[in-house]
């Protein structure tokens, strides 16, 4: 359970993040301060108990005395609340279109990505390297990076025989300008890519065509990090400038982790739904935050931690690759 209060309230002069468990005022929950406000982070039950608690109406009146201007107070709450379900309603329908690309039509736009085999592993060591170095280069975003390397493990566990006769650097190249053209951001022709790679105009469209044969054409891809960013908007964390210290009080290392699970390819074979949410576990549970998977995310996506395909992932996380 979380409950989050605006940022500034008109009506109190001290943030709520500022009361301390002192001995008469212990509260069984942790204060999260994330971009909508701060959090009140703890088991559903023992948050609800605690807040029709006395001590905790003391508390909470100290911080907010509602009874010296109930309009502004309502007003403040109010747009609080609008907000909130704003944010809800965005994440919902976000994660309705995570869904349909993870369950795809048939099309070969499916999210899942089979075993390679050592030859597809060492072509995506190589393929890795060069598409970090063309994303550095030329500015594209981390997403954009993500979903690149996605539609490259797709490719690669194709096993389509024309894909893999392209070299990394052309077949990196072809998944990142997909990558970035399905974003809306598409990268320069070839010349200017990066000319230290060789690659000319034609094999660089050889490559996307390669690369939209091996799918069958469906080129969507929605990554692991595209996904967990969506999870820590829906609990609040606005990840725009300024966002990184909501990010880590929210999901500690989560998003430092799906970078270096793309690295090492432990989450290769997890559809990016449950590699999100296993990075997410994980990384609160290291921080010592509560619960593990708050309830709001499971409203959003309808997973629980029993769920077996999520224990899987959360054991593939750490191992071997």
């Amino acid at each position: 359970c979380a409950i989050t209060r605006p940022r500034e309230f008109p009506w109190t002069p001290h943030p709520i993040s500022s009361l301390s468990p002192t001995p008469d005022h212990r509260r069984p929950c942790r204060l999260r301060d994330v971009t909508q406000g701060c959090r009140l982070e703890a088991p559903a039950e023992a948050i609800s108990a605690w807040l029709g608690s006395e001590t905790a109406q003391s508390v909470l009146a100290a911080a907010a005395d509602l009874s010296s201007s109930p309009p502004e107070g309502k007003a403040v709450w109010t747009a609080a609340l609008i907000e909130d379900l704003a944010v809800e309603v965005r994440c919902s329908e976000a994660f309705v279109a995570v869904r349909r690309f993870e369950e795809g039509p048939g099309d070969g736009a499916r999210a899942e990505v089979g075993p390679l085999d050592a030859p597809a592993l060492a072509m995506r060591t190589a393929a890795l390297a060069t598409a970090r170095r063309l994303a550095g280069a030329r500015a594209v975003r981390e997403d954009v990076l993500h979903d690149g390397v996605l539609l490259l493990d797709r490719v690669l566990s194709s096993r389509d025989a024309r894909a893999r006769t392209l070299r990394p650097d052309a077949l990196a190249a072809a998944c990142l300008a997909v990558a970035a053209a399905n974003a809306g951001a598409p990268l320069p022709g070839a010349a200017t890519l990066d000319p230290g790679l060789g690659l000319t105009q034609e094999a660089l469209d050889a490559a996307v065509a390669a690369v939209g044969a091996a799918l069958g054409a469906g080129t969507n891809a929605i990554s692991a990090l595209r996904i967990l960013k969506l999870y820590m908007e829906r609990l609040g964390v606005d990840l725009g400038a300024g966002g990184e210290d909501a990010a880590a009080a929210v999901g500690g290392r989560a998003l430092a982790d799906a970078h270096a699970a793309l690295e090492s390819g432990h989450l290769l074979e997890v559809t990016p739904s449950l590699g999100a949410a296993a990075l997410l576990i994980h990384a609160r549970r290291e921080a010592g935050l509560t619960p593990d998977w708050p309830q709001i995310l499971v409203g959003l996506t309808e997973l629980t931690l029993e769920d077996p395909g999520l224990q899987n992932a959360l054991g593939a996380l750490h191992g071997p690759r």
